[in-house]
């Protein structure tokens, strides 16, 4: 058994360890209720806007979807346009479980499932948002062109629309042929779910292109191509900007229950170790009286 001063010194430790884990538990509390609020601030017009961008679509008959095709890419030309673009969101910190092996298991499952050719065929980048994943990625040899890690530190809808701008501009120049993102989606406290979107080309739900067939009632003024031209970039930073809200609030969340559960681990080692601890003296003192009373009776003897 080990000594008193041995297990004094862990039960410091311990509790230093609870109590910083408590700490940072709180601290995520705060940032996944900050987040939260953010992203019910923007939902409503989110979810407006989202709502007119795909019905607009709708509107079009075949023959102008063509044209929304078009739009979609101005160099539409299949023999330049080559690569696949993944988005993948990590954190810029760990202590938060299974958050960030997860987005790049998962992302490692996609390219050797779907993407395996284009990677052969160095048709493949991938950009980062997130330190963990970027040195994962790194080891892995995998071709990583792009990092966007300071977007986490110092989040702001500005520079998200700034890296949306980059991505549509990089896609109509036929530089790639689709860009995915990928990231944790914010279910609930508890879960979260591994999810991806395709960013590039716009595609509508497969709710929608079920009733393309029906009539909208929408009169378009000026036209149809100054609305899609003034549309079209703010639905992007609009689904970038929710992608990039979902996934620091998945982040925190998962901080949040890894840190409670820290706590949790804490307090119950500091029961035992505070058993042990009373075991430990209580076998000292009893061995102090053994001692005591062997020398009273050496004593008497004499």
């Amino acid at each position: 058994m080990a000594n008193l001063k041995e297990i004094r010194t862990r039960i410091e430790t311990v509790q230093s360890t609870g109590q910083i884990t408590t700490a940072m538990r709180m601290v995520s509390a705060s940032k996944l209720r900050k987040n939260q609020q953010s992203f019910s601030a923007i939902q409503p017009y989110s979810d407006a806007l989202l709502s007119i961008s795909y019905e607009i679509y709708a509107l079009l008959n075949q023959e102008e979807q063509s044209y929304f095709s078009n739009f979609n890419n101005v160099n539409n030309d299949k023999n330049k346009i080559k690569q696949v673009l993944l988005v993948v969101f990590s954190s810029n910190k760990g202590l938060c479980g299974a958050f960030n092996a997860n987005v790049v298991k998962y992302t490692n499952e996609l390219i050797n499932t779907t993407y395996q050719q284009d990677l052969k065929e160095g048709k493949l980048h991938i950009l980062t948002v997130g330190k963990k994943a970027f040195e994962i990625f790194e080891k892995q040899g995998l071709p990583v062109i792009s990092q966007q890690h300071d977007l986490l530190n110092h989040f702001n809808f500005k520079d998200v629309g700034y890296l949306s701008s980059q991505l549509f501009e990089m896609y109509q120049k036929g530089t790639y042929k689709k860009i995915i993102l990928i990231y944790n989606k914010f279910k609930t406290i508890l879960t979260q779910e591994l999810n991806t979107l395709q960013f590039l080309p716009v595609l509508p739900p497969s709710s929608l292109k079920k009733n393309l067939s029906q009539p909208v009632d929408f009169i378009m003024e000026p036209d149809k191509e100054t609305i899609l031209r003034w549309l079209y970039p703010k639905m992007l930073e609009m689904v970038l900007y929710r992608t990039f809200l979902e996934s620091m609030t998945a982040e925190e969340s998962a901080r949040m229950i890894a840190m409670q559960q820290a706590s949790d681990n804490a307090n119950i080692l500091l029961k035992e170790l505070k058993l042990s601890y009373n075991k430990a003296r209580q076998a000292a003192i009893t061995n102090e009286l053994l001692e005591i009373i062997a020398g009273s009776e050496a004593l008497s003897n004499h």
